[in-house]
């Protein structure tokens, strides 16, 4: 049967017929040209009825055990050889498929480019079969520090660059956080008699780290109550009051977040709960978890199981850090009274230089400064913001945006903050002038 190549559906309706998602198709049409649909006058995508039984045949054969490399590289080998696949292609012998064996002796990091690969395919089967096999071969925490965590942070790498898309990036995420989560369900029974309480602050999202601690503290016989990310203190401190909690875990990716860790920290422990906590942040910025009022876990997750285990053994208060809170209130009650203002002047400032740049990702990029400037000023120095202003920069990056219109962005940045704040800007305005 030949298929009509005439553009006549749009993606709601290849949706619906093929079941995958939207991501999905978009990421086989960007890495692998098939499908190739059309474009309306408008820039929508328009998909035949060849298209469509593309993606059926795609399906198909991953139904069958391929991997959709696999069976992009069949397309092309029948088609190389004048053969329609969607017609009479299965006549054909198919590539032999080699299943992943449980147990074998592929090396870590083996597993982790395979992994990566499966991911980035948004091959979901074999992505999670990889990680199967990675916990079947070596210890928990091994896997989680050293494939996980390390193949997130490379998956992060090739984000910020722009090598690959943010649905890969969520994608690989994902696959991850179920899989962990359905190792904690399946862990045995505790038997440890103190409970620990694994939630992190509003606004921190990241959940991989704490998911890691989660399941190793309960392999280790802790009963444990894991409340994931974003976690209001209101909800906090009732979760702590109903329950026989003895420690609380919690981590911050990102200088703002710390600051809500901060305050979290502080409020748990005038309530007699100490914090433990760890996160990127804390390894990027010298001194700062020094100002948390909690155990530090650091970034090594065998070592940071052991220190929360040392801790339930031989509980040290915690004293509050009172000195920190509001030491810049009036400062920063008036960077964010300034916002709305600050947003229109450095756009107007940046249409003079000539730029292609996105409005909105100056506007994002101007509250992600601002957000980190107030938690810097929360910490009682500014120079904390260091390793945001390159997180910044990486986010324009990726974002068509290069490093020289980068430090003319910061520049108009720290002029009109100046403008806006007068003398008031003088403690913030330096940090920001030596990075550009």
């Amino acid at each position: 049967m030949i298929y009509s190549k005439k553009p006549l559906f749009n993606l709601n309706l290849i949706i619906k017929e093929t079941g995958l998602k939207a991501d999905t198709i978009r990421a086989w049409e960007r890495r692998y040209q098939l499908p190739q649909p059309a474009r309306s006058k408008g820039g929508q995508r328009l998909y035949s009825e060849f298209d469509l039984q593309t993606i059926h045949w795609l399906v198909d054969r991953q139904k069958e055990g391929m991997r959709i490399s696999q069976a992009v590289a069949y397309w092309s080998e029948l088609n190389d050889k004048g053969i329609d696949p969607l017609t009479n292609g299965l006549e054909s012998n198919p590539p032999a498929i080699i299943p992943l064996k449980l147990g074998t002796n592929d090396n870590l990091e083996d597993l982790q480019d395979q992994w990566l690969k499966f991911c980035l395919e948004f091959d979901e089967t074999n992505a999670d079969q990889i990680l199967s096999q990675a916990f079947a071969q070596y210890p928990v925490h091994t896997v989680c520090a050293e494939l996980i965590m390390q193949g997130l942070r490379e998956i992060g790498e090739l984000w910020s660059k722009g090598e690959i898309s943010v649905q890969q990036e969520h994608f690989t995420s994902e696959i991850a956080v179920r899989k962990l989560q359905a190792l904690i369900s399946s862990a045995p029974n505790p038997f440890h008699k103190q409970s620990i309480l694994l939630g992190n602050p509003p606004g921190e999202h990241h959940t991989i780290g704490l998911l890691m601690m989660a399941l190793l503290l309960k392999n280790r016989g802790w009963p444990i109550i894991y409340l994931g990310g974003n976690v209001p203190l209101r909800d906090l401190l009732i979760t702590i009051k109903d329950s026989s909690i003895e420690l609380t875990i919690m981590s911050a990716s990102r200088l703002v977040t710390s600051a809500a860790l901060l305050e979290a920290t502080q409020l748990l422990a005038k309530n007699g709960t100490t914090v433990a906590f760890s996160g990127w942040i804390f390894s990027k910025s010298q001194g700062l978890n020094e100002q948390i009022p909690g155990l530090y876990l650091g970034i090594d997750l065998a070592k940071a199981v052991n220190k929360v285990e040392q801790f339930l053994n031989n509980p040290v208060p915690v004293s509050p850090v009172d000195h920190l809170v509001n030491s810049h209130e009036d400062l920063i009650k008036k960077i964010q009274e300034a916002e709305l203002q600050l947003n229109k002047l450095v756009l107007d400032k940046m249409e003079t230089k000539n730029l292609e740049f996105n409005p909105e990702d100056i506007i994002r990029a101007n509250r992600d400064l601002t957000a980190d400037i107030t938690a810097s000023l929360r910490f009682g120095s500014i120079n904390h913001l260091s390793p945001n202003l390159e997180w910044a920069s990486n986010l324009l990056a990726n974002r068509n945006f290069s490093e020289a219109a980068f430090l003319i962005y910061l520049s108009i940045f720290a002029e009109t903050f100046e403008e806006i704040l007068g003398n008031d800007a003088q403690a913030i305005i330096p940090i920001i002038r030596d990075f550009s």
